[in-house]
């Protein structure tokens, strides 16, 4: 097959992948503890479903849901017929599994996770209600700003517990026991009882879904790993020439979280993923100067947004040296960095890929959803749903440019602006306005694009009066490759700036435009 049919093949393959994970993923039997999310907190609710008949087969059956509270479980809440499509697929599922394989998946599951209440899967196979005390520790509440009772008990309950961990890191680290002290984790000491390194142990309680003793066993491991490699010491380390220039860090997201940019298409593969030890390296180096963006306070942003820019890499790239070094990247960023992933965006991916992800995304878990985002090249409007395009670099569409120069004159007249966007239909034009003048003598700066492709525009000032307009820039091509382009206008009367966008070049696709100006002195 050629190149593109073996992406298209390979596309397709992961899609149904994606589609069978779902759908394994599925309960066989539907009773168990979810989250209702409703209020601050989610609570804990208890759903049993039992068949109006023999059996699930014919899709009959009740649900009634419970809430547990405090004191053991609630008042009935609800009852009646639901899901019947996802019981229909576990009852379609069951029909190829041996009763057995039924069995023993049953168990296997109750077995993980019949003391994991709080959950958002059904525990498998158990028909009884949960009983007894108190609420047990909720993930989704395992935020400083949001801790419960229980949470904040665990909370102490694995500070308390830091002592012992610093004794064993001293005890079977060298490097540790030399230093004296237990290694900083991202700028924050453990010891010190503050709400940096609240968050920092919280990451390691939901990492480990509120299991304590093994939140506990990964903080020693991170521990004992940054004294080892003397990871605070990565960001002021030079590394070989191939590395550089790869990164960068962009402001924030929408969310408050810190950008990071990957740029893969300029990567000599042969240098960058030959050697896995230094690729790690390099990318842990990348990591922590990202994570030293954070402030980690109080309600503040926790993660990271990253943006893998694929523009540039061949369609099929990966080798066994890329597939080692990337498959010891992940493991070690797995391990030691928990809940540093906020949202990944893949931009430029081949159009293919981006579209059957999207439609398959569908039978992915929204949790795991939510932190995956795949962009072709031209899906600028749903990046921007991420990051404003002021803050979005010039070369992935967005309005910050590359330019010392012209970085310099946004910064000094549009630097509080924001961006508009409007959207020009095919065969079709957009009228913006760019900015409303008061009075004569006003001065005005404007930038504009066209996030891809191509489109004809021209700028244009319509006076309040009955003079004819004024032609301040003609009719001309703009491309995406062209970037921003800005000017000024002088007026000699009020009136309006308008930017006339025509997208007559086009038969079937949209094209999205930016635009912003703003008065200057």
């Amino acid at each position: 097959l050629s190149a593109p049919q073996n992406l298209v093949a390979f596309c397709f393959c992961c899609s149904v992948e994606l589609l069978l994970m779902a759908i394994q993923g599925l309960p066989i039997a539907a009773n168990g503890a979810f989250n209702c999310n409703s209020g601050a907190c989610a609570r804990t609710v208890w759903l049993q479903l039992s068949p109006r008949g023999p059996t699930f087969e014919d899709g009959s059956f009740d649900l009634t849901a419970n809430h547990v509270r405090g004191d053991g479980v609630g008042a009935l809440a609800a009852s009646g017929t639901a899901a019947a499509v996802i019981l229909s697929v576990a009852s379609q599922r069951r029909l190829h599994h041996s009763r057995r394989s039924v069995r023993s998946k049953r168990k296997a599951v109750d077995e993980k996770h019949q003391s994991r209440i709080g959950r958002n899967t059904l525990s498998l196979g158990r028909t009884e209600m949960p009983q007894g005390g108190g609420i047990k520790p909720d993930r989704s509440c395992s935020y400083l700003h949001l801790l419960g009772d229980a949470e904040a008990s665990l909370l102490q309950e694995f500070r308390g517990m830091l002592p012992g961990i610093a004794a064993r890191v001293f005890q079977e680290s060298t490097k540790a026991k030399a230093a004296g002290s237990l290694p900083l984790v991202w700028g924050v000491d453990l010891t010190e009882a503050n709400a940096a390194s609240n968050i920092l142990l919280l990451k390691f309680l939901r990492a480990a879904d509120m299991d304590l003793q093994a939140a506990a066993t990964r903080l020693l491991e991170t521990l004992k790993f940054r004294a080892d490699e003397d990871i605070n010491a990565l960001p002021g380390v030079q590394l070989s020439e191939h590395f550089q220039g790869h990164d960068s860090f962009g402001g924030q997201d929408v969310a408050g979280r810190p950008v990071l940019i990957s740029r893969y298409g300029n990567m000599d593969n042969d240098l960058v993923f030959g050697n896995t030890d230094e690729f790690v390296r390099y990318r842990l180096q990348t990591m922590e100067k990202a994570m030293a963006q954070l402030s980690f306070e109080r309600a503040g942003a926790e993660d990271l947004c990253q943006i893998h820019d694929y523009s540039g890499v061949p369609l099929l790239f990966k080798s066994e040296e890329v597939k080692a070094s990337v498959g010891a990247m992940a493991k070690v960023l797995s391990t030691h960095y928990p809940e540093t992933k906020g949202v990944t965006i893949f931009v430029k991916f081949p159009v293919v890929f981006s579209k059957l992800f999207q439609v398959f995304s569908t039978f992915i878990p929204e949790k795991t959803r939510k932190k995956f985002v795949i962009l072709s090249e031209s899906d600028q409007g749903l990046l921007f749903k991420y990051i404003r395009p002021e803050v979005v670099p010039e070369y992935l569409g967005g309005m910050l440019t590359g330019n010392q120069q012209q970085q310099q004159q946004q910064q000094q007249q549009l630097s509080d602006v924001a961006c508009n966007q409007v959207s020009v239909r095919p065969r079709s034009r957009a009228d913006a306005i760019l900015q409303e003048v008061p009075a004569a003598g006003a001065a005005v700066a404007w930038e504009l694009r066209v996030c891809s492709q191509e489109v004809d525009y021209e700028i244009a000032f319509v006076p309040q009066g009955e003079a004819p307009e004024v032609v301040v820039a003609a009719t001309q091509l703009l491309t995406a490759k062209d970037g921003v382009v800005s000017g000024e206008y002088v007026s000699q009367e009020p009136g309006t700036l308008v930017c006339r966008f025509s997208n007559q070049r086009a038969w079937f696709q949209d094209r999205l435009c930016l635009f912003r100006a703003s008065a200057i002195e």
